[in-house]
């Protein structure tokens, strides 16, 4: 009987053992609209957020209704460019 439970508990946290280290994890998804001057949405704008410290890159392309979304991005300084066909390309640094 004291076997089982030993397995039991062995059993029980390697089950709870993954959630626990996933909630370590830390980055974020950034979600945006890209719109022009009017409100319209743009389809199709390659979005790119670079991380200033290391250079690290991560983009995106905008869906039909110019939403995007770049996720597990980790915590930092970025520089959002955005570029899209017959628009001026536009760089924001946070």
């Amino acid at each position: 009987m004291k076997y089982i439970w030993m397995v039991l508990s062995v059993a029980l946290c390697l089950i709870t053992l993954p959630t626990v280290l996933q909630g370590q994890a830390v980055s974020a998804t950034l979600l945006g609209t890209v719109a022009d001057t009017t409100g319209a949405t743009v389809a199709k704008a390659k979005v790119t957020a670079t991380n200033t410290a290391t250079a690290t890159v991560y983009e995106s392309v905008t869906n039909a209704t110019g939403n995007f979304s770049i996720p597990n991005v980790p915590p930092g300084n970025y520089s959002i460019t955005i570029e899209a066909a017959g628009f001026k390309k536009e760089t924001h640094q946070n």
